[in-house]
């Protein structure tokens, strides 16, 4: 797997491709902003970066990745 976007730009791009490979057709501004509006994918977003903090908070205080 390729490594995972880090700005919003490459993760939209990311969105454009799938859409636009699992569709037949690239999405528009408005449909990629409409999906991203919606309560379960915000709940699903928020959830990633709370796990995401978690992790880095648990790596940090275990001392990995420290010299």
């Amino acid at each position: 797997m390729k490594k995972p976007p880090e700005t919003i730009d490459e993760a939209l791009a990311l969105v454009r491709r799938f859409i636009a490979q699992t569709t037949d057709a690239p999405p528009t501004d408005g449909e990629i902003a409409r999906a991203l509006s919606r309560y379960f994918v915000l709940n699903e977003i928020r959830g990633h970066v709370v796990l995401e903090r978690e992790e880095t908070r648990r790596t940090r205080k275990d001392g990995e990745g420290v010299p």
